[in-house]
């Protein structure tokens, strides 16, 4: 890894994850940990670079921004960034999925993680909403958003976390989230 590892972070969506403190689970030391902050109360935002050559990710660890001489602040800022590139370079899609539902796609893996991104909600997609968003983020490659006013709308919704959630892969949340003041609650 190199002394610039972090810069390629991408901010990523992943499950808070409630062991039960009878259960016997692997504690990582401190600096093995994956640098994470809060997103919500089911979600957190975690960073991970690809490795192209081993097709598959690494998440950053406390460890490498340690090395780097980089806060925890500044890597959410860095992930940010890189996601917002993300969006850009693979240019994500809103699709139609019923007069009042959309989804957006990307490349199978951040689609869900795509909800961090202010200025997606607060510019890109108003076109779509006039009362704000309701989301369903099921799995990391799933995000289908409606108007949070739309019944038929979050019932589509509840029925595609339904569906996902029998076997989905990289399951996230099971729940419809509705946005307000930039912060994604649970409906």
């Amino acid at each position: 890894m190199t002394t610039q590892f972090c810069k390629e972070a991408v901010a990523y969506l992943k499950a808070i994850v409630k062991e039960e403190l009878d259960e016997e689970c692997l504690t990582l030391s401190e600096e093995d940990s994956m640098v994470h902050t809060f997103f919500n109360e089911d979600l957190i935002i975690t960073f991970l670079v690809e490795d192209y050559k081993n097709e598959l990710f690494h998440y950053i660890q406390n460890r490498h921004i340690t090395v780097e001489g980089l806060d925890e602040e500044q890597l959410l800022e860095i992930g940010i960034n890189n996601l917002y590139k993300l969006a850009d370079e693979k240019e994500f899609q809103v699709h139609t999925l019923t007069e009042e539902c959309f989804a957006l796609t990307l490349d199978g893996n951040f689609e869900a993680s795509l909800i961090v991104l202010d200025d997606l909600w607060d510019y890109s997609l108003t076109e779509f909403v006039s009362n704000g968003y309701a989301v369903a983020i099921p799995a990391r490659d799933i995000l289908v958003f409606c108007d949070r006013d739309a019944s038929n709308g979050i019932e589509k919704l509840k029925s595609i976390i339904e569906k996902v959630w029998e076997n989905g892969d990289h399951l996230l949340i099971d729940k419809v989230l509705v946005r307000s003041e930039r912060e994604w609650k649970c409906l």
